[in-house]
């Protein structure tokens, strides 16, 4: 703690010798700008899941019940984006209104995924508090050094999320030199049972930060994070355009307070833009943390046994305590070790305009099994979107896609933009 509370006091240091010789000035442009902006989309998205009932995330979720081969929800979005700016002032706030018709029932939900002030003295200088989304990280499907954000679905990789609280500055400052760029964004996070308790259960401040370089073309990110109560991690990222149609991107974290075998994580990845507008997206992942053959053959012996006792005796207990325990595993974006990614897409095929197709596929390394999701996106007309996409599961059993909850997943998506 002694040695980040040095570096983050010489983090301070140098940005204060940074603003010292910067000159501050106002973007008149700004003012001019109506005060009040709003935009966002409403969302008509019917999902239909063809039930896998021989897996063990099917066990734990429908024990009981027998929801017949295939199940359907439908949702009602409507994200909205406000922004108030008044001179160097603005307050930012991203809401999600969803209404949804489950097996379950009817049910909705209010969130908000961003809700912050900014002031910003100058261009070069921004103060932000409340919830926000840092982004933090180069891969496409997963962030191992998104120490501050939620993962993300790799199937949906831009999908909005939820940010926590925090309070951040950045300072921006340019370059004649190799060293084009250069920013420093320290961060507090706060700690307790209401805010950010995804970050412990005990009370406390953690601290952190982000230093971007743009050097020699290379973007470059150092990140940290610490706390009394939490364990210090650091991370490091990188992208770089190798040419105008390959790029190049990796980010490594490391936690030292875990065991050795699961301290390190890293994503290497590529992007490659073809002549006929064909996009790959390729990446390698190693989650230091995820778990291995045994471990995961260990959850499914105890779902298993679990089970045959409901199935024998009736006694719910243990297969209800096994929820609260084995769901996150089957939730999980990546819950083993080693993953391959890729996308494949390609803008207006045979001249179709306003048409994306793609598919994805995501390769577990360890047991062979895998997902592939064909995507097709259509945008008839201005601000209408039109998207519908199936996932399909494929793996033995005991396999990590194998033991998902669904063989398949078919969703549509209408949305409208604002």
């Amino acid at each position: 703690m002694r040695k980040f509370v040095l570096i983050l006091f010489l983090i301070v240091f140098t940005t204060i010798v940074l603003i010292g010789d910067e000159e501050y000035s106002f973007d008149l442009s700004s003012i001019k700008k109506k005060p009040v902006q709003y935009n966002g989309y409403f969302e008509f998205r019917p999902v239909f899941y063809g039930l896998n009932k021989d897996s063990r995330a099917y066990y734990l979720r429908f024990y009981n019940d027998d929801e017949g081969s295939i199940i359907n929800e439908y949702n009602f979005n409507l994200l909205l984006n406000l922004t108030y700016e008044k001179g160097i002032f603005s307050a930012v706030t991203t809401s999600n209104l969803l209404f949804a018709n489950t097996f379950e029932g009817w049910n909705n939900k209010i969130s908000f995924y961003e809700s912050y002030i900014s002031i910003k003295p100058s261009n070069s200088l921004s103060f932000n508090l409340g919830k926000i989304r840092l982004k933090w990280g180069k891969g496409y499907a997963w962030n191992p050094v998104a120490f501050v954000d939620r993962p993300k679905n790799p199937n949906d990789p831009e999908l909005a999320m939820e940010g926590f609280v925090v309070f951040t500055f950045e300072y921006i400052k340019s370059f004649s030199g190799a060293l084009k760029t250069l920013s420093i964004s320290p961060l507090i996070l706060p700690v307790n049972e209401s805010i950010n308790s995804e970050f412990g259960d005990q009370s406390q401040l953690i601290f952190g930060g982000k230093i971007y370089l743009l050097l020699n073309n290379t973007d470059i990110d150092f990140m940290i994070l610490s706390g009394k109560h939490f364990a210090d991690r650091f991370g490091i990222d990188f992208s770089r355009n190798i040419s105008s149609n390959i790029e190049v991107h990796g980010e490594v974290s490391y936690i030292p307070d875990l065991k050795q075998s699961e301290r390190v994580s890293y994503l290497l990845g590529l992007r490659f833009l073809t002549k006929s507008d064909i996009t790959f997206i390729f990446e390698y992942y190693k989650n230091g943390r995820g778990l291995s053959s045994d471990e995961i053959a260990k959850y499914y012996l105890d779902i298993d046994e679990a089970y045959k006792t409901y199935l024998q005796t009736g006694d719910e207990t243990a297969i209800e305590l096994l929820q609260d325990t084995t769901d996150p595993v089957f939730r999980s974006f990546a819950s083993m070790s080693d993953y391959l990614y890729l996308r494949i897409s390609q803008k207006e095929p045979f001249d179709i305009l306003y048409l994306l197709p793609s598919i994805t596929t995501i390769y577990n390394l360890i047991d062979h099994s895998f997902s592939i999701t064909p995507e097709l996106i259509y945008t008839p007309v201005t601000n209408l979107e039109l998207r519908a996409k199936i996932s399909l599961f494929s793996g033995v059993s005991g396999s990590d896609f194998g033991e998902k909850q669904n063989k398949f997943r078919l969703e549509f998506r209408g949305r409208y933009y604002f």
